[in-house]
């Protein structure tokens, strides 16, 4: 996959997975009937809204979209709902003329990518699915439609956005705040996860080791080393819990009130609800202005997305006048 498009299979960085305004592909249910003595009459159960060259949408799919898409019940929020839905069955009929997929191993290494860059366990992820009313399994799905718009991206409309460089220096001057080096930390973690079922007898065992860890850490030992030993973070423990530099706003709260108030070389143990961390700060940088010459390539990928996301409205808005779509509702 492209560079420029990485993002798309990436998410927002914040304290919440924040991946709404994508979809789940829905199969075309058409109307069913139940027959009931109690009213002797049939009663619809389900019913169709919208036909798109032929392919059905039906109410229980634009109820399920305005659910995962957080749209009030309203007139206007059922039509902006079923737009999204046209639009979207329009867009796979594309995908699948164009051949493109998506494999399991990409949608796998697109959520471990989240969960490294938020420092996230399995329980930590699954936390945050929840609060935002998903489950691993269709956020899995958003990621892999997130991934298979780009490829279509890449593959027909990529060669349509020229960018040249006056662009490049216009777009950073009247952007030059957002090109700004925030204040990062470098952080390294050991975590340690309650069992199933844990007892607050169990959590204070846990709660134990966390300190004796910490301990070993402020008595000199190699953080790396404990890392390998210790952590149950499947995603950083073989390279030491190394995270990276890390920008506030990318954690959550508690994580990152901890994380930015350490000086380098200093640790501590950071409560979680799926466990404890024991981090430690290896390199803090201020916030800084950076030359064009040093971020001209992120100008670039975001001047890119910018004219490409322009392009690709159009391009859908074509899909939409080649199209035979009946409204229903």
């Amino acid at each position: 996959m492209s560079p420029l498009w990485r993002k798309a299979a990436r998410g927002v960085r914040d304290d919440r997975i924040n991946m709404r305004g994508f979809f789940l592909p829905a199969v075309a249910v058409f109307c069913l009937f139940f027959w009931t003595p109690l009213t002797s009459h049939a009663v619809l159960l389900d019913k169709v809204v919208a036909v798109v060259n032929h392919d059905a949408i039906t109410l229980s799919e634009l109820k399920e979209e305005m659910i995962q898409e957080s749209i009030q019940q309203s007139p206007e929020g059922e039509k902006r709902a079923l737009e999204s839905l046209i639009e979207k069955k329009l867009i796979e009929t594309e995908v699948q003329k164009l051949g493109i997929s998506v494999s399991e191993e990409e949608v796998d290494e697109a959520v471990q990518d989240v969960m490294r860059k938020h420092a996230l366990s399995d329980e930590g992820l699954d936390s945050n699915l929840r609060a935002q009313g998903l489950t691993l399994k269709s956020y899995r799905e958003k990621l892999r439609v997130q991934i298979e718009r780009a490829k279509l991206i890449n593959k027909e409309l990529r060669h349509k956005v020229t960018i040249s460089d006056e662009d490049l220096r216009g777009y950073y001057q009247k952007r030059k705040v957002l090109f700004s080096r925030p204040e990062e930390v470098r952080l390294m973690h050991i975590l340690l996860k309650f069992p199933p079922g844990s007892d607050a007898g169990k959590k204070n065992a846990l709660r134990a080791k966390a300190e004796d860890i910490l301990k070993q850490v402020r008595s000199g030992k190699d953080f790396s080393r404990l890392a390998r030993v210790y952590s149950e973070d499947n995603v950083t423990s073989s390279s030491g819990g190394d995270l990276g530099f890390i920008r506030r706003g990318e954690l959550q709260a508690n994580f990152e009130r901890a994380a930015f108030s350490l000086k380098p070389g200093q640790a501590s143990i950071v409560d979680m609800s799926y466990g404890y961390h024991i981090i430690k700060v290896v390199e803090k940088r201020s916030p800084r202005p950076v030359p064009f010459e040093e971020v001209a390539d992120q100008v670039r990928e975001a001047l890119f997305q910018e004219k490409a996301d322009t392009i690709f409205r159009n391009w859908v808005e074509e899909l939409k006048e080649k199209s035979v779509i009946e409204v229903k509702l």
